[in-house]
């Protein structure tokens, strides 16, 4: 994120959920050309596929639609080291702010009053694999190959509120629970690292959590 995202979850203690419908790939959350081609009792074993019937792509594509529009996700990567394409796609080159964590410390912080699905997203070919369609949910964590570097773990919520719908949802979350580092930019200054170090000291979070990125650094 960049640091105004960053001022704006720590000053506001929510975390912003997108819109399924609002990502810039077009088939987030929507079915692969084989899933509406056949109908797989196995789908390790593709012998045992039939035609499906057009009555039930259309239930199918209409569920997911609804799914798509009801939908809301937080996404992280999940690489154990920092990704350098990820700073400069996301991160507003030395504007950026990382937030280090992990997937239980995420979602124990998250308000309890929400019901959460949480996972790794899987990288598919749209045109030539399929999503196993038993929970129309587990269209939500695939994506497209392209995207594969994102690495992405992402957490889910559903609301069926209509007010809701295309806008970002902001869910509130212990800071305390969620932050084990906060990391700048590799091209960030050191008066924006300063600086950044003063800014979370007087929102009450320790400034030693806060370190600039030491992916430019030679043998670290």
């Amino acid at each position: 994120m960049d640091v105004y995202g960053f001022l704006s979850l720590i000053t506001g203690k929510k975390l912003k959920f997108t819109s399924l419908s609002e990502f810039e790939d077009g088939f987030e959350g929507r079915m692969p050309i084989q899933n509406e081609v056949t109908l797989s009792l196995n789908f390790t074993d593709m012998s045992q596929s039939f035609s499906r019937p057009a009555s039930e792509v259309i239930d199918l594509r209409n569920r997911l639609e609804a799914v798509r529009e009801n939908t809301w996700v937080t996404s992280w990567q999940q690489l154990g080291s920092e990704c350098s394409l990820m700073w400069r796609v996301y991160g507003s080159r030395q504007n950026g702010v990382a937030i280090k964590t992990t997937a239980g410390s995420l979602l124990d912080a998250l308000d309890p009053s929400h019901d959460y699905i949480a996972g790794p997203v899987r990288y598919i070919n749209y045109i030539k694999e399929k999503i196993p369609d038993e929970v129309d949910v587990s269209f939500s964590f695939h994506k497209q190959q392209g995207y594969l570097a994102e690495q992405e773990f992402r957490v889910a919520v559903t609301d069926n509120g209509q007010d809701s719908k295309g806008k970002p949802k902001l869910i509130e979350l212990d800071l305390e629970k969620v932050i084990d580092k906060v990391v700048i930019s590799p091209w960030a200054a050191e008066w924006q690292l300063n600086a950044l170090k003063r800014v979370v000291e007087s929102l009450g979070i320790d400034p030693q959590l806060v370190r600039r990125s030491s992916i430019m650094k030679v043998g670290e």
